[in-house]
């Protein structure tokens, strides 16, 4: 991928993003299909990547290694639960975060590897967004 089409997904990612933060989720699965349609794979991991350092800029993460961000979720009723406590895509999206927190490149290969198929690839990329939305929407909120 050349520094255009990077550019490029990096600016389809953030649409992608900003709709999911308005709920707009038909939107936002016509975002990622034509990350898909324009880049492949390549552009997915941009996704993948971008949406993580998304998540974990605005709380000191992203670029310091060593340091662990572990996602947290926080249910209708207020309960904080962990990666252990929701459904597997969400699961596997908190993982990817984590290991994208303290640098762990082979650990986020192995997460996108560790997908049987499309289906379960796709409901993972949908969980990266709902996780990055949701948090940004927090965080954001908290600062008002």
């Amino acid at each position: 991928m050349d520094h255009h089409e990077y550019t490029d997904a990096v600016r389809l990612t953030a649409t992608a993003l900003s709709h999911a933060r308005a709920g707009s989720w038909r939107q936002t699965g016509a975002d990622v299909q034509a990350m898909h349609d324009r880049y492949g794979g390549d552009g997915i991991q941009v996704l993948l990547y971008g949406l993580a350092d998304a998540i974990l800029v605005p709380q000191g993460g992203s670029g310091m290694p060593g340091e662990l961000v572990m996602p947290v979720w926080v249910d209708t009723t207020g309960a904080i639960g962990n990666a252990d406590d929701v459904r597997p895509p969400v699961r596997w999206a908190g993982r990817f975060i984590a290991a994208r927190a303290v640098g762990d490149e082979a650990a986020c290969a192995a997460l996108v590897n560790s997908c049987a198929s499309d289906g379960e690839y796709c409901q993972n990329v949908c969980a990266m967004l709902e996780v990055a939305a949701t948090t940004l929407n927090i965080v954001v909120g908290s600062c008002r």
